[in-house]
């Protein structure tokens, strides 16, 4: 089935098998999510078309609320998702710079515009505590502090917020992404990276997955980036690897198998399915190490 968690469905929504509809997201009335999407966290979707959008904007009639500025920047749904991005909301920063959270990532992971941040009274419940669990990560890797005492910071960030483990997973895992700038890095260097960051931090990203839906979260997470950023594309299979072999509590088997065999009803030339068939090696190799251990 489709995994939904902390988002807002209105009628008439459609989530296909093996979707992923994380924290934060908000589907508008008849908005339909295809089998094997993975939507970004906070991303807001509509059915709207973009003149409906502007229309509504321009009814609404309230010119502090900057509907229809962010109408006007509303862009195509997620490649995988029916419908119009109806806004993107920052969450936070991510690394040196910001980050929307649905990841518009061409290479590096970028820097928000000028006009894309959210003006602080209009900030989401969430937004406060992503911001503070990425700045929290990214002391840690600068100051080269222990696992302990960044999990200790987080986990009180956590509780005083009341948040889940996949919401502390999810800027987790993005500030360790953006630390690596692999569009930096040659294609040869990148796997190394990633290994890398995951022998030194996987332990961390292990104390908060907790359950099979949080492997789900923090795969989601990854395949998000990946949708975004050629340079984490080319060597996904790698970070499939790297997650896979850093802790057995990070990300299964089965949470792998379990994505592959959803993502095989995502259509063809969609980045899901340029994921999965970029996956391919690795999926056969863990299928294989399946078998054969049955056989034994």
């Amino acid at each position: 089935g489709a995994a939904v968690r902390g988002a807002i469905c209105c009628d008439g929504v459609v989530i296909g098998a093996g979707a992923v509809v994380p924290s934060g997201c908000l589907l508008g009335p008849g908005v339909e999510v295809p089998a094997g999407a993975v939507l970004a966290a906070n991303s807001r979707h509509t059915a709207l078309s973009r003149p409906e959008l502007l229309k509504l904007a321009e009814d609404m009639d309230d010119d502090d609320s900057g509907d229809e500025a962010d109408a006007e920047r509303g862009a195509d749904a997620d490649a995988d998702a029916a419908g119009t991005l109806w806004r993107v909301v920052a969450a936070g920063a991510m690394g040196k710079g910001g980050g929307a959270a649905a990841w518009p990532i061409s290479g590096e992971l970028s820097e928000p515009e000028d006009d894309e941040i959210v003006p602080e009274d209009e900030v989401v419940p969430g937004e406060t505590f992503f911001s503070e669990v990425e700045a929290t990560m990214q002391r840690g890797i600068e100051a080269d502090h222990t696992v302990e005492n960044v999990a200790l910071e987080v986990n009180s960030l956590k509780f005083a917020q009341n948040r889940t483990f996949a919401d502390c997973l999810q800027p987790l895992l993005l500030t360790l992404l953006s630390s690596l700038q692999l569009s930096t890095r040659t294609k040869k260097e990148r796997p190394r990276e990633i290994k890398r960051c995951l022998k030194r931090w996987g332990a961390l990203l292990g104390r908060f997955v907790q359950s099979q839906a949080d492997q789900d979260v923090l795969l989601a997470t990854l395949i998000s980036v990946a949708t975004e950023s050629d340079a984490l594309a080319d060597v996904f299979q790698h970070a499939l690897h790297a997650l896979y072999e850093c802790d057995a509590s990070v990300l299964s088997e089965e949470a792998i198998l379990r994505w592959a065999s959803a993502a095989e009803a995502a259509p063809c030339g969609s980045p899901t399915r340029a994921l999965l068939d970029s996956a391919a090696p690795f999926l056969t190799w863990l299928q294989e190490a399946e078998e054969d251990s049955e056989e034994d």
